[in-house]
């Protein structure tokens, strides 16, 4: 395994250096990740601090440090990064190294979904829900959750299916967590499980459940 030593000395590109920190990181090769996505940052460049931020915050390779994730996704995100701007967002919202701050994190997901970050779309839907602005605006939430999934977000589909169902508007919600199942992975498949199981009655809620339950059983 390469050492930050041994790779000091490589004269790799910073896209080569990111490139094999997520391979690395697929691997399940935290240590090595954590080395090329440091050595990419040292670069400056936006996407491998943003990575570096990410390892800090993750625990990947080196030890849990929120200060030192709020610090690197700081600096990305004032250099314009979407997804620095969403990281940043989920700190101040998590209270770790940030004071928690519902309105800071809204303006940061709102600048990351302007920049293309779909997930962020979504965040935002989850806030108007809560009522960002002092009450609960469900309306709000829908054409959120509605955006994120349209553009391929699977949070964005499970939500949107979520208040299909609430709804009693079972083909809708059938559409979307079916979408979600598409999209997603093991978490997003726990939580269509748990949404359906409780109004698998319907025709098409029955399909989503057998497929996501064979799913979870691989």
């Amino acid at each position: 395994m390469k050492t930050q030593d041994d790779v000091s000395g490589l004269s790799l590109s910073v896209e080569s250096f990111l490139a094999l920190g997520q391979i690395s990181l697929n691997q399940g090769n935290l240590g090595q990740a954590f080395i090329m996505f440091e050595a990419a940052a040292r670069s400056g460049d936006v996407r491998a601090v943003n990575m570096l931020g990410r390892a800090f915050a993750m625990g990947w390779g080196t030890v849990r440090n929120p200060v030192m994730a709020a610090q690197c996704f700081q600096v990305a995100a004032r250099a314009g990064y979407g997804w620095a701007m969403f990281n940043l967002a989920d700190l101040y919202m998590q209270q770790s190294a940030l004071e928690r701050n519902i309105h800071r994190a809204a303006e940061l997901y709102f600048s990351a979904a302007r920049l293309g970050v779909t997930k962020a779309l979504n965040m935002l839907g989850l806030l108007y829900e809560e009522g960002l602005e002092g009450t609960p605006d469900t309306a709000m939430a829908f054409r959120l959750f509605q955006m994120a999934a349209e553009v391929g977000d699977c949070w964005g589909c499970l939500n949107l299916g979520r208040l299909y169902l609430e709804r009693k508007q079972f083909e809708q919600a059938a559409f979307w967590l079916d979408h979600a199942i598409s999209m997603g992975f093991d978490d997003v498949y726990r939580g269509v499980a748990l949404l359906v199981g409780e109004a698998s009655c319907h025709v098409a809620l029955k399909k989503v459940l057998e497929r996501v339950q064979c799913l979870l059983c691989e």
